[in-house]
This record gives structure tokens, sequence and C-alpha cells, in this order.
């Protein structure tokens, strides 16, 4: 059922696990012991064999041999590629999608008639709150961002008293939201 193996093969497989090892590029899920445990297996097999070819009796792989290669390589190995392949479209689908983000402007102003809002994402053009309570408010779908803008209450403008505030290089200042 087996084909016989080559000593080469197992020289060169032992080679570059100790060049793995040497070098910690060895999958997480492998302790150093068992790695270990691994090359003096293969090792005795090298030191046992007598010709270029391992014969079937010094060498037949067992089922828990492949039960483990199964186990500690090959499951770990392509849980790991599929979960990269899935996060690379999961993450595509997320950056090349405009999500809007609803966002709240709220300003408690209880004696103002009239208060509007005028920023990046209105092209500057003043739009009406809705008042209750004495809360003035406004919910806006944005993209995510850095937006300026102002309150304008009885037709004067106004800061946000609650964000940052910027100033461009010829004095204006304009309320800063993150969305």
């Amino acid at each position: 059922m087996f084909e016989k193996l080559n000593i080469k093969e197992v020289e060169i497989f032992l080679e570059n696990l100790q060049h793995y090892i040497k070098n910690k590029n060895y999958i997480s899920m492998f302790t150093e012991e068992e790695i270990q445990s691994i090359i003096n297996s293969l090792s005795s097999f090298k030191e046992n064999s007598f010709n270029s070819e391992i014969d079937h009796d010094l060498f037949y792989p067992s089922k828990e041999f492949f039960c483990n290669l199964t186990k500690y390589i090959f499951f770990p190995v392509l849980t790991g590629v599929v979960l990269l392949v899935f996060s690379v479209k999961y993450l595509k689908n997320i950056t090349s999608q405009n999500y809007y983000v609803e966002t709240s402007f709220l300003i408690y102003n209880p004696h103002a008639k009239v208060v509007q809002i005028a920023g990046d994402f209105t092209n500057w053009e003043p739009v009406n709150l809705s008042k209750k309570n004495g809360i003035w408010h406004i919910k806006i779908n944005l993209k995510r961002g850095q937006y300026k803008y102002i309150y304008i209450i009885d037709g004067k403008p106004s800061l946000d008293p609650q964000k940052e505030i910027y100033e461009d290089e010829f004095g204006n200042k304009n309320s800063i939201i993150y969305v």
C-alpha cells in the first residue's frame, strides 16, 4: 500500500525541519519538543538504514503517524489558508463599498428660533434642524471620514461646544466631526 521511502528524502526532510527550527519558521501549533521528537524518530530510521532505501520492516507509516500529520500539519495549514482567503475577500468587500453611517448632530439652545447646520457634507448650504425639548437635532448619513461644519443659530455662526475646533490659514473656525 505504501511505497518505500528513499533515505535521501528523509535526509532532505530532516535538513528542512532543522532549518525551520533554527529560524523559528515552524507552525506555532508545534512545540519544540514535538519537532525534536519527529527529528529523533526520522534520525533513527536514517541510522538504521544500510542502503539507499528504507526497508518496509524498518519504516512502515502507521495510522498514528498519519493522524498526527493531519492533526498538526494539514489541518492547521488548511485552516490558516482558508481564513486568510476569506479575510482578504471580506476586507476587500468592506473597503470597496461605500458604507454610510447615520450621524446625529445635537445642540441645546431652548431660546433659539431657527438652528441650521452647514458643512462639508452639505456643500456649506444651511440645512434646518428639528427642535424637541430645547434640543435641536438632525441625523445625516455620512461616509467614514473627517468633516468640518458650523451651526447657524438665528442667523449667527456658532461652533459645536462638544467638538474639536479647526482653524484654517485665514482664521476661519469650524467644528470637526470624525465618522
